[in-house]
């Protein structure tokens, strides 16, 4: 019976994640058009955009990998949970590491650098709730209230993850992030 708790607890709390890539990070509507000039230097949103488009199949695996893992655990094949996750863990990290070398690369205080500082905090997020899933299928069976522990860190940081996800749209659309 412990064994079903910390898996109602992961079906409750289960919050699929979103690809950023695919999530409409669309160039600012309503914009004023501006003459089509070969040297003209990219708008940050273009700048943006285009990494995310550069790094989407990477995104892509990890978020394959995130719910290929949330499958596993709520079918009780934790090995496979595990693995999943451990991959998840490990994209998510990657992605995280590229975004902060590229957000190194512009001054403080510009809309580039916001940004990729909220990728950065959204990467680092999805990281850490795949680690943290990747721990409750290691604890499980055999340690439930552990499992179960962990899950709750696991929905900590989604939630987190789906807040700095809801700024960076924001950001994408209206040139400003919301505080909170």
């Amino acid at each position: 019976m412990l064994t079903q708790l910390p898996r109602r607890k992961f079906l409750a709390g289960s919050v699929t994640a979103l690809s950023l890539s695919t999530a409409g990070c669309a160039a600012e509507e309503g914009a004023a058009e501006e003459p089509n000039n070969s040297q003209q230097t990219p708008s940050w949103r273009d700048t943006i955009n285009t990494w995310l488009d550069n790094h989407e199949s990477k995104e892509q695996e990890a978020l394959n990998q995130f719910n290929d893992g949330s499958d596993a655990y709520e079918s009780e094949d934790y090995s496979r949970a595990y693995m999943h996750f451990q991959k998840a863990r490990k994209r998510y990290d990657d992605l995280n590491s590229a975004v902060e070398n590229k957000a190194d690369e512009y001054e403080e205080g510009t809309n580039t650098r916001e940004g990729f500082q909220l990728l950065v905090q959204y990467y680092w997020r999805m990281t850490e709730a795949s680690a943290a899933r990747e721990n409750a299928a290691f604890a499980m069976p055999d340690e439930p209230i552990e499992a179960e522990s962990q899950l709750e860190r696991a929905s900590d940081h989604l939630d987190e993850a789906n807040r700095l996800k809801e700024n960076f749209r924001n950001k994408m659309n209206y040139g400003t992030s919301t505080s909170g």
